[in-house]
C-alpha cells in the first residue's frame, strides 16, 4: 500500500495540520503585543497552547509505526509555555496572597475554568512523564518544570475573591476548595521530590528549595484556615530543617 494512501499517516497529517494552525494562531497572539495585557488573548494563548502539547502527545501514538514519526518536541514545547505562563502568573514560589492580589491578574476567569486549565497541564505534564519513562535527563528535565508548575498551581488560584468562593454558599465553593488542596498537595509533593534530590546528592540547594515548598504551603495554609494541614507543614519544616543543620554542621 502507498504510503499516502495509509490510515495511520492520514491520521498524523491532519493532526500536524491542527499543529500548525495552533502555532499559527499562537505566533499572531504574541505578535499582536495583547499578551498579559488583554484576557480575551491570553485566555485563548493558554488554550491554544493546551491544544497544541495534545496534539503533540496524541502523535506518540504513531511513532512506533514504520515511516510514520512526525518531528515535534514535546518537552520543548511544554518548556515554552511554561516559560511563557510566567508573563501573566507570577513564578514565585513565597509570593504571598496578599502580594499577588496587589499585583493583579490579566486573566478574567472563574474558579472551574481555572482549575479545569491546571489540571489539563497536569495531565500533560503527567503524560511527558510517561513518554520519557526511562530517560535519567528527560525525567530530570520533566521534574524541573513540574515544580514550577507547582507553583502556577497555587498562585493561579483567584486569591482576590477567595475567600467569597470559599463560603458554603458559593456556586464556585468545591471547585475552589479542590483547587486549594490540589494546591496545597503539590507543594508537599514538590517538596518530597527536592527532599529525595537532596538525599541523593547532599547538595545544600535542594534542601533550601524543599523548605521554601514546605513555608509555602504552610503560609497558604495558615491564610485560607486550613489548620490540620498548616500544623502538619509546621511539623515537616521544624524536622526537616533540624536534619539538614544536623548534616550540615556534620559535613
Amino acid at each position: 500500500m502507498d504510503l499516502i494512501d495509509n490510515e495511520d499517516y492520514q491520521k498524523v497529517l491532519f493532526i500536524d495540520n491542527l499543529i500548525l494552525q495552533a502555532f499559527n494562531d499562537i505566533r499572531d497572539i504574541k505578535d499582536s503585543g495583547k499578551l498579559s495585557f488583554d484576557s480575551e488573548a491570553t485566555i485563548k494563548f493558554i488554550n491554544l497552547n493546551l491544544n497544541a502539547l495534545s496534539y503533540i502527545a496524541s502523535l506518540n501514538y504513531f511513532y512506533t509505526k514504520p515511516r510514520l514519526k512526525v518531528n515535534y518536541n514535546f518537552k520543548k514545547n511544554l518548556f515554552n509555555f511554561i516559560t511563557d505562563f510566567s508573563l501573566f502568573v507570577s513564578p514565585i514560589l513565597l509570593a504571598s496572597p496578599s502580594e499577588l492580589i496587589e499585583r493583579g491578574s490579566v486573566i478574567n476567569l472563574d474558579p472551574r475554568e481555572r482549575f479545569l486549565i491546571v489540571n489539563k497541564l497536569g495531565y500533560l505534564i503527567d503524560l511527558g512523564m510517561y513518554f520519557n519513562k526511562g530517560d535519567f535527563k528527560s525525567t530530570l528535565f520533566l521534574e524541573d518544570i513540574y515544580l514550577k508548575f507547582i507553583i502556577f498551581v497555587k498562585n493561579f488560584i483567584d486569591f482576590k475573591n477567595l475567600s467569597e468562593n470559599l463560603t458554603i454558599d458559593s456556586p464556585f465553593y468545591k471547585v475552589q476548595l479542590n483547587h486549594l488542596i490540589k494546591s496545597l498537595e503539590l507543594l508537599e509533593e514538590g517538596a518530597f521530590l527536592l527532599k529525595v534530590r537532596y538525599e541523593s546528592n547532599k547538595a545544600y540547594i535542594f534542601s533550601k528549595q524543599a523548605l521554601s515548598y514546605i513555608q509555602a504551603g504552610r503560609i497558604l495554609a495558615t491564610v485560607t484556615s486550613q489548620k490540620e494541614i498548616a500544623e502538619k507543614f509546621s511539623k515537616f519544616y521544624d524536622v526537616w530543617s533540624a536534619k539538614f543543620r544536623s548534616d550540615l554542621s556534620n559535613t
